[in-house]
């Protein structure tokens, strides 16, 4: 389906679906800085792909980018993700002791889960 087939409310979501995605911003940001309703840019999003129109009208930004150090005078790595989440690591570390940094946070998780769920299932016994 080619621009000229898309109503006047499709062609408008499709412009600001293809604005979000090439904006490096969450769909959440960039909805609120439009002042439009995340739901509704979420479900034109997939009515749009669902008709074919946005196959390669909007693709995505790397989900890689390239960084380059301002300064060789650091100790401390720190990546602010957009999602709040802030990620730090040592000057230095080596791509191994990253994976196992990232292995025994994700090991740590998974037994405070079951630990808690554990918990949760004798609490349970308890009250019977």
């Amino acid at each position: 389906m080619n621009a000229k087939q898309l109503t006047k409310t499709q062609r408008r979501w499709k412009k600001h679906v293809i604005a979000a995605l090439q904006s490096g911003l969450t769909l959440q940001t960039y909805a609120d800085q439009q002042g439009l309703k995340i739901k509704a840019l979420y479900d034109w999003k997939h009515r749009l792909i669902k008709m074919g129109t946005l196959d390669d009208a909007a693709p995505l930004p790397a989900l890689f980018q390239k960084v380059q150090l301002a300064s060789s005078d650091y100790s401390i790595c720190t990546i602010n993700l957009p999602n709040s989440i802030k990620v730090e690591w040592p000057a230095g570390a080596t791509p191994e002791v990253l994976g196992g940094a990232y292995s025994q946070r994700s090991k740590n998780e998974h037994d405070a889960a079951q630990h808690v769920g554990a918990e949760v299932r004798r609490s349970t016994r308890s009250r019977r």
